[in-house]
């Protein structure tokens, strides 16, 4: 039995194609982009991320912004903060370099290895 070849041009079907999505797309083109807004937004990486790629993206810009905001905020504050660390460095009995050189003193005095730790005193 001879075999029988029915062609339909591409063209024909690409255009088919393209007037039923086209029909579909302008019933209510509204409720699709809100659809499609929708679902981009609940997208996870993973199965595993609790959050979605959108809220995701979202706190990182929040953290950057923060950030820069916390960098301006510093640079304004420097010379203060400085005055603070300079004060609590030289503290009640004689200066924080003193105390780590007389440490390093003693230290080397008994053994050439040193080892320098900072901590706060407590009373």
């Amino acid at each position: 039995m001879p075999e029988i070849k029915f062609e339909v041009p591409k063209e024909i079907i690409t255009t088919h194609v393209a007037a039923a999505v086209m029909e579909a797309l302008g019933k209510d083109p509204e409720a699709l982009v809100t659809a499609v807004v929708n679902e981009a937004m609940r997208q996870k990486k993973n199965s595993y991320d609790s959050d979605s790629v959108f809220l995701s993206g979202v706190k990182t810009l929040i953290r950057e912004e923060a950030s820069a905001v916390f960098k301006t905020w510093l640079d304004e504050k420097r010379p203060i903060i400085q005055r603070a660390i300079t004060k609590r460095l030289r503290g009640e009995e004689g200066t924080f370099i003193e105390t780590v050189a007389d440490k390093l003193v003693n230290g080397l005095a008994s053994s050439f290895y040193v080892s320098v730790s900072l901590q706060t005193k407590e009373d």
